[in-house]
């Protein structure tokens, strides 16, 4: 574990968040099974480039600073220790750079625990930023009258259109990017930068795709059985030639072409998240379609499913809610009084 910190620079030194630090996370995740959609390597990665990530070791916690001027915050520090110490420090270093200063994302779990105002501190909660966790196999079966018009788009979807859904692996990967591009058309991402952010991401996360499908310490027989982390379906998925309890994918095909494609990986033992999803919008019923397709043939056996926050946009917010999650995960923003 020393040979991964090597790298980290001691805090208030940083430094940039890049590929070479995936075991360290890898590792720190496994012992450490997070509860918020952002926790993994996969989701802080390709989204560096909106976030400005960087990264510093401040005792034995694992500091992650979003460095973007006035608005910089930390993400919860990952590790163990004196949690009020570590935060107040962050907190002040943030104040000194003229910042808002803040610590965002922050489990229920960890806010619960302490007497914020009595250390000097405020929690409040960022309900756009809480994650929507669902019951895996209630989105699997789709069972029941709340569900039915769910089932009624796959159903019409199906027999309408003749269609294949595979397992995305490197050979889909243009495909792919051309289906992100031909919808940021549509979307008009340039002119939103929540969109052209999200464009960025998809397109590092299909670039690093083989890299991040690799999962060191999940992917050994003895980390698994130790962490409890064995996969209850298969626990060997085939991207490309990999072996991976990574990142996975899936597409769709129709006619030859990718329609709409979806990754996401293991957030905890017990927990799946779902990064990304798109699909052409020409085809009614393709996304709950693939949306369970994915699930059904990748995540089978899982407890839970989480499928990311709303941001406080109306409009997600009614098809996250549509599909009737089980709880959310609540996450505060952390500031000093």
């Amino acid at each position: 574990m020393d040979d991964l910190w090597r790298g980290v620079p001691e805090f208030p030194q940083f430094k940039d968040l890049t590929l070479e630090d995936k075991s360290l996370f890898d590792q720190l995740f496994t012992q450490f099974p997070p509860v918020i959609s952002e926790f993994t390597f996969t989701n802080l990665f390709i989204w560096r480039q909106c976030y400005q990530t960087k990264i510093s070791r401040l005792q034995n916690f694992l500091c992650l600073l979003s460095d973007r001027g006035e608005d910089s915050f930390f993400f919860p520090p990952i590790g163990e220790g004196d949690v009020i110490k570590c935060y107040q420090t962050l907190l002040q270093y943030l104040v000194s750079k003229a910042t808002f200063g803040k610590i965002a994302r922050v489990p229920e779990a960890v806010v619960a625990q302490i007497n914020w105002k009595l250390k000097g501190m405020k929690a409040e909660l960022d309900r756009g930023q809480c994650d929507y966790v669902y019951l895996a196999q209630d989105l699997i079966e789709l069972k029941g009258r709340k569900y039915h018009r769910k089932r009624n788009h796959i159903k019409q979807f199906q027999e309408k259109y003749s269609y294949q859904y595979l397992p995305l692996s490197p050979e889909w990967i243009p495909q792919c990017l051309q289906l992100e591009a031909a919808w940021c058309d549509l979307r008009h991402c340039e002119a939103s930068p929540g969109l052209f952010n999200e464009s960025l991401a998809i397109k590092e996360a299909f670039t690093h795709f083989k890299e991040l499908g690799v999962n060191p310490v999940r992917n050994s027989s003895e980390a698994l059985n130790s962490a409890g982390i064995i996969a209850k379906s298969n626990p060997t998925a085939e991207q490309g030639g990999i072996i991976s309890n990574g990142v996975k994918g899936g597409i769709i095909v129709i006619n030859g072409k990718v329609e709409a494609f979806t990754l996401g990986e293991l957030l905890s033992p017990e927990t799946v998240v779902i990064h990304i999803e798109k699909a052409n919008p020409g085809y009614e019923g393709l996304y709950p379609t693939i949306h369970q397709a994915f699930l059904e043939h990748h995540w089978t056996g899982y407890t839970y499913v989480n499928r990311e926050q709303d941001l406080g946009e109306e409009g997600l917010r009614k098809a996250k809610e549509s599909y009737f999650p089980h709880h959310l995960v609540n996450k505060y923003t952390i500031r000093l009084e």
